[in-house]
């Protein structure tokens, strides 16, 4: 079913790309840029220091290099495995000298878009906007709402009423109040068809 739901994703190689402002994406070629993006683990690069970077130009060697990472993982991945994954490849490469922190992790979890869960969700938000939803295999995210499936055994499925321009996670960040109030809508449909004397 996610292979189906990914067909039916509006989205090209070259809008990536192009709203990405880059000539490619990185990793194998032979995978499709939404396989990459819905299935794949991911190593970014947040943020470099290192050297002089005041005014004006100065020739020295920097004595350290500071570089903070995230390695966004998948369903079935272990945090503790590929972190030592990690630190083993840079040692076979003859980094022994990098200092690595690790300063967290969350596990990865995803639910099946077949979930009984789903089907509800599906029917309030038709019900509430009045279109058939797109339904997306996986999002990108650091949440720690693997414990609710892990500790609680409650699926995770998320149903975002922010619209396309959002701006998320950037300056000027808005929700528009009409999908605000969608949201609460489409949250009481839910929870009001999720009632077990409803079921």
């Amino acid at each position: 079913m996610e292979r189906e739901a990914l067909s039916r994703i509006p989205y090209t190689e070259a809008e990536v790309l192009a709203d990405l402002g880059t000539q490619e994406i990185a990793g194998d070629k032979k995978i499709p840029v939404l396989d990459k993006l819905m299935f794949q683990p991911t190593l970014n690069a947040n943020g470099f220091r290192g050297g002089y970077l005041g005014e004006g130009s100065k020739t020295i060697i920097p004595h350290e290099a500071t570089l903070k990472i995230d390695i966004r993982l998948v369903a079935n991945q272990d945090a503790d495995d590929i972190f030592q994954k990690f630190t083993d490849f840079l040692n076979r490469r003859g980094y022994q000298d990098i200092e690595v922190i690790r300063h967290g992790s969350m596990p990865p979890c995803r639910t099946p878009l077949d979930h009984p869960i789903a089907q509800p969700v599906i029917e309030a938000v038709k019900a509430t906007a009045g279109v058939e939803p797109r339904l997306i295999p996986c999002l990108g995210g650091s949440l720690p709402n693997a414990e609710f499936e892990r500790v609680l055994g409650v699926p995770n499925i998320f149903v975002p009423y922010a619209q396309t321009d959002e701006n998320n996670h950037a300056p000027n960040e808005r929700l528009a109040l009409d999908n605000f109030y969608w949201g609460i809508r489409t949250t009481a449909h839910v929870l009001y068809h999720l009632e077990p004397s409803r079921s």
